[in-house]
């Protein structure tokens, strides 16, 4: 073998042994996915901590003065959708992706169950807003479902990957809030369904 076919050789073995220590500890993949992410971020204004008080804050438009309407989501979704195809299923990275994309999901679910007033039947219901009602209703529960997907792919990496974790800001206690605030959204729908079929089933 000529000297310098030897030493290229030598070179690919050495960088294919870089690249399975990365892909084994996951530390350099997790990294580049954040830093991918990070400038979804910058582009559109969001973040994981977007949702620290729970997908109903939105409605109070923590992105002032550039808010993420219901209609824009889909261009955000598809972004990170596309980031979450180059990674491995159940890693960190994939993880926080599928995460995120849930959470988007939510948040556009839960936007449209809000745009008008006559959302939950708690507030002025009246059968006359029956439309209104049934598709917010069915909205808000789209919301609750995505939440809970989310939940459970960030409390995987709460509970194993704490070195993760630490990196996006979250913890057990942080995800286990966020959980807290889908209990109460999935009362609304509950309340909803109930009244809907008390007041106005037959009218």
């Amino acid at each position: 073998m000529k000297a310098g076919a030897k030493i290229s050789s030598i070179a690919l073995m050495l960088f294919l042994i870089a690249l399975a220590g990365c892909s084994i500890t996951g530390y350099s993949s997790f990294e580049d996915t954040l830093q991918e992410i990070n400038q979804t971020d910058s582009k559109y204004g969001t973040s994981l901590h977007d949702y620290d008080n729970g997908v109903v804050y939105i409605r109070y438009n923590p992105r002032y003065p550039n808010p993420l309407n219901a209609e824009d989501i889909g261009i955000v979704v598809n972004e990170f959708a596309e980031l979450g195809n180059g990674l491995e299923e159940g890693t960190p990275g994939r993880l926080l992706v599928d995460a995120r994309i849930d959470l988007l999901q939510s948040e556009k679910s839960y936007k449209l169950a809000t745009k008008t007033k006559k959302g939950l039947t708690a507030e002025r219901f009246s059968c006359s807003d029956m439309i209104f009602v049934e598709a917010a209703t069915i909205n808000f529960g789209s919301s609750v479902d995505y939440g809970r997907s989310a939940v459970y792919k960030l409390s995987i990496i709460a509970e194993n990957y704490s070195e993760e974790a630490e990196k996006i800001g979250i913890s057990k206690f942080w995800v286990k809030y966020l959980n807290s605030t889908y209990d109460i959204l999935e009362k609304d729908v509950a309340i909803n369904k109930k009244r809907i079929v008390q007041f106005c089933a037959e009218k």
